[in-house]
């Protein structure tokens, strides 16, 4: 028997051969006390749920009182559930579960009794890049707020609401009008983990909680497997272990240190931006008060140095840059010598062979997405005749048919298809970070 551990968005390829000659990982675990976590079920009529989101797709977004799939929207998908709700009858008659659908052009608040999910509160408006959502509910009612702000609320329904997944009963109950949605659209996008506040939260702490910014994202498990020939753990956190049967102990593994900048950021000529701009610290280009750094698509180049001690790597110490959140793909060097391609979860790459101790200068080119382009081209008046406020280009211009550079003018990009409006909101952009240097030790099993 054998265990594969998948990140986020991981795939591998699992090859079958004959014999295996190489030894068998036992099960590794770790010795120290398990996390207490709290039961969500515990809480209802009085709880607030709190989440960062990231819809990457617009959703349809439904009539209040309808079904899951009554929409009032041309969103291109249903309902795409953050928090999807189990049958609330499971707890018992006239109770009910929460959900909460997101998508880039609003938010929808659900409760589930014995039927599907039912809308209770919806709210039409841009949600651009990471952005803090919550429900809360107080005696019954259920609100949802967006950055700190309440864009809907529902009525109290008379049944008891609860914020966590009803038990399972081994029955199935249907009643109403609306079919369970046995298989629920997935969030198309990425979010935090959710956080459960128990009893009546006021807006103030909403409030806080949007002020307090996004969290970094998760860090390295305490340990995981290791690549290479031969079968080894890569073990990010000291402490006492079990490999199998036998104990280990893992030590001299240093907290991250965080890379904080500032960041000189280089941006291609001809695309509306500057030719460098300076960073204090990190955050998203979209949120940026220049127009041509707000709406820059194609490549930029994170340019900081960072010290490195002359022990680091001591001991069998490998270093490991994490950049953190990126949108959406970086090319990282370390002194000038490649680091690797990262493109998805987890932004993460081995540079214990590039780094020397005292200073060592970083270069991330980060290239993002096309939309936030177009959208700011739209701020600009229209070259050219679409048909429609989304639809194909009525007539070829002459240039672009000759295969000749788009003419000098207020707009920097040219489609073919008007995709976006001035009003869309804009996509997350570039390095977010943090950036961390991280420490690992490795061990042969």
């Amino acid at each position: 028997m054998m265990f594969l551990r998948l990140e986020a968005a991981g795939s591998v390829f699992v090859v079958f051969r004959p014999v295996a000659e190489a030894p068998v990982l036992g099960l590794a675990s770790r010795t120290s006390p398990p996390l207490w976590t709290h039961d969500p079920t515990l809480e209802s009529d009085n709880f607030a749920i709190s989440v960062w989101v990231k819809p990457d797709m617009e959703m349809g977004i439904p009539q209040v009182g309808g079904g899951p799939g009554v929409s009032a929207s041309s969103g291109m998908i249903g309902p795409t559930f953050a928090v999807y709700p189990s049958p609330g009858e499971n707890y018992d008659t006239n109770h009910a579960t929460c959900g909460l659908a997101v998508g880039r052009n609003g938010v929808a608040l659900y409760e589930r009794g014995a039927g599907g999910p039912v809308p209770v509160a919806v709210a039409r408006l841009p949600l651009a890049g990471w952005t803090h959502v919550a429900v809360v509910y107080r005696d019954g009612v259920g609100a949802v707020y967006v950055s700190g702000r309440r864009v809907c609320q529902g009525e109290k329904s008379g049944r008891r609401v609860h914020s966590g997944p009803a038990p399972e009963t081994g029955r199935t109950v249907r009643k109403g009008p609306y079919r369970p949605l046995d298989t629920p659209m997935d969030f198309m996008g990425q979010m935090t983990s959710l956080e459960l506040i128990g009893g009546a939260v006021d807006d103030t702490r909403i409030q806080e909680l949007a002020a307090a910014g996004l969290p970094g994202p998760e860090g390295p498990p305490a340990f995981e497997p290791s690549a290479g020939a031969n079968p080894g753990l890569l073990f990010w956190e000291e402490g006492e272990y079990k490999v199998g049967d036998k104990p280990l102990i893992v030590s001299g593994i240093p907290e991250p240190i965080l890379i904080p900048g500032p960041w000189t950021v280089t941006f291609p000529p001809n695309l509306g931006a500057p030719p460098r701009i300076a960073l204090p610290e990190l955050k998203s280009l979209h949120r940026h008060e220049l127009d041509g750094v707000k709406y820059f698509s194609g490549t930029a180049t994170y340019l900081t140095r960072f010290q490195v001690a002359a022990d680091a790597t001591a001991g069998g110490r490998r270093l490991y840059l994490d950049l953190g959140r990126v949108e959406v793909i970086a090319d990282v060097k370390v002194n000038g010598r490649a680091a690797g391609n990262l493109w998805k979860f987890p932004y993460r790459a081995e540079i214990t062979a590039l780094v020397h101790p005292g200073e060592n200068a970083l270069e991330i080119e980060v290239t993002n997405l096309w939309p936030n382009r177009l959208i700011g081209d739209e701020q600009q008046p229209a070259e050219y005749e679409y048909a429609g406020v989304t639809g194909g280009i009525k007539a070829i211009p002459e240039w672009y048919a000759q295969g000749k550079p788009k003419p000098p003018g207020a707009r920097v990009g040219f489609a073919t298809w008007k995709w976006y409006s001035k009003d869309d909101p804009l996509l997350e952009s570039g390095l977010l970070g943090p950036v961390k240097l991280r420490t690992a030790i490795r061990r042969d099993v």
